[in-house]
């Protein structure tokens, strides 16, 4: 049986950053985005709209925790976007990819 991810992760190849700490993370209501920037100065940006509900709170929770704890993050996109841009996940530890 093939999961919605199992299949999704076939037609849409991940592109991850390196890991970066996050210094300020917003959320922006009237274009419902988060942005975060990072200690070198790099913006990126995640439309919520095109996520899950509970996937875009739950990253959002976790940028927050990210910020303050001072974690290393990596972002990714998908659909050939750069995640130096944009991103549709994160995560704290590259070994977490695996």
């Amino acid at each position: 049986m093939t999961t919605a991810t199992q299949a999704q992760s076939r037609t849409q190849q991940l592109r991850w950053s390196e890991s970066v700490i996050v210094k300020t993370a917003i959320f922006l209501p009237k274009t419902r985005e988060i942005k975060t920037m990072d200690a070198n100065g790099i913006v990126r940006i995640c439309k919520i709209d095109r996520l899950d509900l509970h996937h875009a709170r739950s990253m959002w929770k976790f940028i927050q925790e990210a910020v303050e704890c001072a974690w290393p993050v990596a972002f990714a996109a998908n659909s050939g976007y750069s995640p130096d841009r944009w991103f549709c996940d994160c995560c704290t530890d590259m070994n977490d990819l695996k």
